[in-house]
């Protein structure tokens, strides 16, 4: 039997366009496809996810603006009481660029399909707590990430679109939130957002990433990350909801052709062989129906 938590309800998988090439498309072609995959306007912009069922109550607020100026549109997490927000994260327009955005009730993943620049890529929401955390973890909990650190930075940067862990030399602007308390940054430090990989993905031990009749690894997404400071030991949060992670490398926006636990899937790791020194191996698939 499958580990992997599902939303229930809507999942949305589509795009909208950037046909001028304007700041304010990515946030009305954004909020849009988050409301009709159950998120809330509150206006304004902020827009709050599902609220898992209880005991776990748990969700998270995104706000997503026109500065007014720069290149990009702005997205922060808050908490719902709106007094812990992010540092600012970015999506950049272009005249045609098209945004495909995958969402559910808790959480989004939105990318330009076939390219890994920099600027392009944004994902985050809240994580289902496995009922033996129940009490620990309350209210707002929540991440998100995206994959470069500036409005004007073009150097891509390492985030789940070609890792499985932010815990790089040149990371990405992330954010976490967990009982009251808030961590935003862009080190290599210990307290990333990282992936917990189905056995052993390092590279220089490839079999442990297949059982012995060759079928690959898989297992549900299970977020890590520390909260206090930067030089916190990233621990184990949750799960991603609908989200698995196979233990191979695929190409970018590889979409198999065959059903998993009845589901049709997205890789949203790109071309991730891993290093024999550090990163491990893997692709971060998540559900599209």
């Amino acid at each position: 039997m499958s580990s992997i938590i599902y939303s229930g309800g809507t999942i949305v998988s589509t795009t909208f366009t950037c046909t001028t090439g304007t700041r304010a498309e990515i946030v009305t072609g954004l909020g849009a496809i988050l409301v009709s995959a159950g998120w809330t306007s509150l206006g304004s912009g902020l827009y709050k996810s599902g609220t898992t069922t209880s005991p776990k109550s748990n969700s998270i607020r995104v706000r997503i603006t026109d500065p007014g100026s720069g290149n990009c549109a702005q997205i922060k997490i808050e908490n719902d009481a709106g007094d812990r927000v992010s540092s600012a994260m970015f999506l950049l327009p272009g005249v045609g660029k098209i945004y495909r955005v995958i969402a559910c009730p808790y959480n989004f993943f939105c990318f330009t399909a076939g390219s890994t620049l920099a600027r392009e890529f944004l994902c985050g929401g809240t994580l289902h707590i496995p009922d033996f955390l129940n009490g620990i973890v309350i209210g707002s909990l929540g991440w998100m990430q995206g994959n470069c650190n500036a409005d004007g930075d073009s150097v891509l940067r390492s985030s789940f679109r070609t890792k499985l862990t932010t815990a790089e030399s040149s990371p990405a602007i992330m954010a976490m939130l967990r009982n009251g308390l808030l961590l935003n940054y862009s080190g290599n430090n210990v307290a990333a957002q990282n992936l917990i990989v189905p056995v052993n993905g390092r590279p220089d031990v490839f079999s442990s990433g297949k059982w012995s009749d060759d079928s690959i690894g898989t297992m549900e997404a299970i977020m890590c990350f520390g909260i206090g400071s930067v030089s916190d030991e990233s621990k184990r949060q949750g799960l991603i909801h609908n989200c698995m992670i196979v233990s191979a490398p695929y190409i970018v926006d590889f979409i198999p052709t065959e059903l998993y636990d009845g589901h049709h899937w997205w890789g949203i790791t790109a071309s991730n062989p891993g290093t024999i020194s550090s990163t491990t191996m893997g692709t971060l698939f998540v559900a599209t129906d």
